[in-house]
């Protein structure tokens, strides 16, 4: 398999993919979470505030860990965030 070298960490190129849906009742609300590489507005956010969803985003150190924080989301959003940025 094709690796990526990046920052000394190797990564597989074909981990760079996901897929998901969602149903929600009401208006949803999303939590993006931007990896560090990541700059300016999420095309992701948009797209879910252009279809009437609420969205918070976060950069990847700021993500809530805990599950009290979470459950106020219907989704979270992983967006270029490298298991690497993510504390256990």
């Amino acid at each position: 398999l094709p690796y990526m070298e990046q920052d000394n960490l190797k990564r597989l190129v074909d981990n760079n993919a996901a897929g998901a849906f969602t149903l929600t009742p009401g208006g949803g609300s999303v939590l993006v979470v931007q990896g560090e590489s990541e700059t300016g507005a999420s095309s992701i956010a948009t797209a879910l505030r252009d279809d009437g969803l609420r969205v918070e985003e976060v950069s990847s150190r700021l993500l809530p860990l805990d599950p009290l924080t979470l459950q106020g989301f219907d989704l979270v959003v992983l967006e270029n965030v490298g298991a690497d940025e993510v504390d256990p």
